[in-house]
């Protein structure tokens, strides 16, 4: 059955695209063509959103003069390019693409030059409103499903990604950057990372590369130069012990001050439990199952498990012994940040004949200035651990990206505010 075409010319409809579109004046709508799908196909589309057919919209410029998208000095029409196509949102159910031939025009200062398509970015086969839309749909919901529901090619889709994270980048700002905070993330399996570095000011993504060796720094330092910003005015650094990392500040801002975070220094010591836990529990058969009993901080464990730990704490253990050292060192961070109350429990640590709490306490000895600085200062990386859950449930969504460079992209339109000053900055 073929399908039903129906041209519209009514003035009232002519009227209604326009505003929809928003068209300058100089633009006009030439024809516009609506094709219904076949009404048997139609009838047996169950699905709640379908669609209905397609709108055809062929616009064409013209005015005689036209403005130079340089500087915008009207200018005389110079010639017309090829037709082309850009989809936009769906007008009622129906897919709606715009058609138009680009026109060039001679500006007496700039030269022959094509004029900006109100509607579109150059390179792009869809409208900016569609892009808009695509950006805030795959805020919540992988590329690939948004691509299906859209019913385009999921790289089509990445490269508006693309496009629109390049431009976040290209506008930041780094003048006002004084302290960052540095961590890694799996980007997949296979040892795949990224380095994320986050203002600690603003709580903002500033930076993210592939790798997690000192390199890492050297590619920020470079990116905050070209945006202003100053090695000079980087004062704090917060980090884990990565000695790439360690090896990168000191190469690239020597006069930062390293700061190692809390949590990470209290996941040392919280391994150093286990790793005695798991020893002892070979003999001691009341230890078995009891691991998350001394993983978890004592106000986080249920009223039974308070009462299960405190049955063992009783018992000579050496997981016990271990486990009053690891909140002693919690205590250190909480409550007595002095250099006297960290040395107190270096000395308790190193005496304790326990080898991978002595290990604990070696490290920390290695990296003295920075936990101290940790403690002192109350910096952490605690933003980094905020943003990289919001980025494993993306993962997780999209069941992992095939491109590092997708999930570094993805990593910017999810946490960088863009609007349409900024999006349509570039459109022309």
């Amino acid at each position: 059955m073929p399908q039903d075409e129906r041209r519209v010319t009514d003035e009232r409809v002519d009227r209604f695209l326009r505003m929809t579109l928003d068209l300058p004046e100089y633009w006009s709508i030439v024809d516009a063509e609506l094709t219904q799908r076949d009404a048997t196909l139609l009838a047996q589309d169950t699905r709640l959103t379908r669609d209905r057919g397609r709108v055809d919209i062929t616009l064409a410029a013209d005015a005689k003069q036209l403005p130079c998208p340089e500087c915008g000095a009207l200018s005389p029409r110079y010639d017309q390019r090829p037709l082309q196509t850009w989809e936009h949102l769906e007008l009622f159910d129906y897919r709606t693409y715009l058609h138009a031939r680009p026109v060039r025009v001679r500006c007496a200062e700039h030269g022959v030059l094509t004029v900006a398509m109100p509607w579109a970015r150059p390179g792009s086969g869809f409208t900016l409103e569609y892009e808009f839309r695509v950006l805030d749909m795959v805020k919540d919901a992988p590329v690939h499903s948004v691509a299906r529901k859209l019913g385009v090619t999921d790289h089509r889709l990445w490269r508006v990604v693309h496009h629109y994270a390049a431009t976040i980048r290209r506008e930041m700002s780094f003048t006002d950057i004084q302290r960052i905070g540095i961590d890694e993330k799996a980007s997949r399996r296979g040892h795949k990372y990224i380095s994320l570095v986050v203002d600690l000011d603003s709580h903002k993504v500033i930076f993210a590369t592939e790798g997690r060796d000192g390199s890492v720094l050297t590619e920020f330092a470079q990116a905050l130069e070209a945006g202003d910003g100053s090695r000079d005015a980087i004062s704090m650094v917060t980090m884990d012990m990565s000695a790439a990392y360690i090896s990168g500040v000191e190469k690239e801002f020597p006069q930062a001050q390293i700061i190692f975070d809390k949590f990470h220094v209290i996941q040392l010591a919280s391994d150093a439990v286990d790793q005695v836990r798991r020893q002892e529990q070979k003999d001691v058969a009341e230890l078995k199952g009891s691991r998350y009993l001394f993983l978890k901080n004592p106000d986080s464990l249920t009223p039974k498990q308070q009462a299960q730990i405190q049955s063992l704490l009783h018992i000579p253990l050496q997981t016990a012994r271990a486990y009053g050292l690891r909140l002693q060192l919690q205590e250190f961070y909480e409550n007595e940040t002095t250099e006297e109350a960290l040395k107190l429990w270096y000395s308790r640590a190193i005496r304790s004949r326990l080898e991978p709490m002595k290990s604990v306490a070696k490290t920390i000895k290695r990296h003295w200035d920075g936990v101290l600085l940790g403690a002192m200062t109350r910096l952490t990386n605690a933003v980094l651990e905020g943003i990289n859950s919001v980025i494993q449930a993306a993962k997780s969504r999209a069941r992992g990206y095939r491109r590092v460079q997708n999930l570094i992209n993805m990593i910017f339109i999810l946490f960088y505010p863009l609007d349409r000053l900024l999006a349509t900055r570039y459109a022309k």
